[in-house]
């Protein structure tokens, strides 16, 4: 009889070890796809403002002129560009390791690029005359 008893207490460890850790698992691939569907997000928006940007900017003649923060409109433009090949590499790293990466970390990344966005809009909204 002990061993019987003993034995449902292994199956119920092992149930509720393999419940949760499917829970965890499930958790991180909602984050992950999160992730990547703001990780597309921003770099649509991230091509747009360049785009913005860049027409602005030949249409006025202010490529070289002071934008925001100390940076001319060329400048600005460059550094989207850099920042488009560090997203590249960050959505790599989440395709190849996103299922290893803690939720902390899946976090960290989704808030990242949700102020990301934030920010591009407060760019897009500076141009003179854009709306």
């Amino acid at each position: 009889m002990e061993w019987l008893a003993l034995a449902v207490a292994v199956i119920g460890t092992w149930a509720a070890l393999a419940a949760h850790r499917y829970t965890q698992q499930k958790d991180v691939l909602e984050k992950k796809g999160r992730l990547l569907d703001l990780h597309g997000r921003n770099v649509v928006e991230m091509e747009r403002l360049m785009v913005d940007l860049d027409t602005f900017a030949r249409e006025h003649n202010v490529l070289d002129e002071h934008f925001m923060q100390g940076l001319t409109y060329r400048e600005s433009i460059d550094m989207l560009q850099e920042y488009r090949i560090k997203l590249m590499e960050v959505k790599q790293s989440i395709v190849d390791h996103g299922e290893q990466m803690p939720a902390s970390e899946l976090e960290s990344h989704i808030q990242r690029l949700s102020d990301n966005l934030n920010q591009f809009n407060f760019i897009r909204n500076r141009l003179p005359g854009y709306w």
